[in-house]
């Protein structure tokens, strides 16, 4: 690594906060078997827990991968290790395990903080 790189500034997420947690999990449905299934970050701001993924719009003018975090923000900290989604009722739920077929699951990683990278 270069001193020129060790200097650079890496800037912030651009970030878009959801109305529901089946916004999100709607989201991250939708994106298909194009994609690896996302990992759901969590960590406590303030007084909400944030439930969020990172995605990268790529070639977005003159940036060569524009980070994005897209969450909800919640009250309460959520229970389960997954994210749950029924898309026949448009239902999202933390769940524990990913055991029930014709489902979409997403794992919870819970962060001890706040990446310094996101923007809320």
């Amino acid at each position: 690594m270069t001193d020129e790189n060790k200097k650079r500034d890496v800037g912030v997420s651009q970030s878009f906060e959801l109305d529901s947690l089946s916004d999100l999990a709607r989201m991250l449905a939708a994106r298909g078997p194009r994609e690896q299934a996302p990992s759901i970050l969590l960590f406590k701001d303030d007084t909400k827990f944030i439930l969020g993924t990172i995605s990268t719009m790529h070639g977005w003018y003159d940036f060569y991968g524009l980070p994005i975090f897209i969450y909800v923000s919640l009250d309460e900290e959520p229970n389960g290790h997954f994210l749950q989604y029924e898309s026949n009722q448009d239902k999202a739920s933390c769940v524990d395990n990913a055991s029930s077929p014709g489902k979409f699951y997403f794992p919870i990683i819970k962060l001890k903080r706040k990446p310094a990278f996101i923007a809320i």
